[in-house]
């Protein structure tokens, strides 16, 4: 019998969408595979393993299940709220879940570094060693979804009163003092940054004066040989008597 309006949708929203769900849980856990920067093996690999979750179902909830799926009669039909409940399990609590253990699992295997097997069934009876406790419900990971250097230096090192300077292509320096009015792009955007408050730098890239009149400049830093963050200088003890 072929499957049908409601049922129809269903089945493919099933084949479908735990793959993807299962992917996407765990790359937010251990990040993304090398391999997803391409769409065709991330296709691939969720129609895998939505058949994979599928053939599971069945393999558990046998003719209950077929039935469900295949039978427009099947008591289940007349309840959507039913319907609603048991699709939301199946195609997205179920694969999240197993994305998450299967995270933790190679998160625990790499801090580990033991086997699939010592993984699957050591107990981390070393104080330093990660337990499958730690692994299922802590946030520990080796992955930072920061996704470039530029993006983590910019949010994270460069303070309010930094100075930065850039060695452009063509050999010379730009920069100046960075204050609340800067602003630096971050990914999937072109670097570049600009500074509030410019500054002439010499040949060597030592910072002489303000410029005064402009109120800023843009330096785009795609081609730039060498950009560099200088911390602001410590306050001046005389400011505080």
């Amino acid at each position: 019998m072929l499957v049908s309006g409601w049922q129809q949708a269903l089945t493919l929203v099933a084949v479908l969408i735990p793959g993807f769900v299962f992917q996407g849980v765990q790359s937010a856990r251990i990040g993304p595979n090398p391999a997803d920067r391409e769409l065709t093996p991330r296709l691939i690999r969720a129609l895998a393993l939505s058949v994979g979750f599928l053939l599971l179902y069945i393999l558990c909830l046998g003719p209950s299940f077929t039935g469900w799926l295949l039978d427009p009669q099947h008591e289940l039909g007349g309840d959507p709220r039913r319907v609603g409940i048991v699709g939301i399990v199946l195609v997205f609590v179920i694969p999240a879940v197993a994305g998450h253990i299967a995270a933790s699992f190679l998160t625990r295997q790499a801090y580990n570094q033991t086997t699939f097997w010592q993984t699957l069934f050591h107990r981390a009876d070393d104080p330093g060693a990660m337990s499958w406790r730690r692994a299922l419900f802590s946030k520990e990971s080796n992955y930072n979804p920061v996704p470039t250097a530029w993006d983590y230096a910019t949010s994270n090192i460069v303070e309010d009163g930094s100075f930065i300077r850039i060695l452009n292509a063509e050999g010379n320096w730009i920069g100046g003092r960075v204050t609340g009015a800067a602003y630096f792009t971050s990914y999937p955007e072109p670097r570049d940054v600009f500074i509030d408050e410019a500054w002439r730098l010499d040949e060597d890239g030592t910072f002489i004066d303000q410029i005064s009149g402009p109120a800023g400049v843009w330096v785009p830093c795609t081609d730039a040989r060498l950009v560099q963050i200088i911390p602001p200088p410590p306050p001046d003890p005389a400011d505080d008597a």
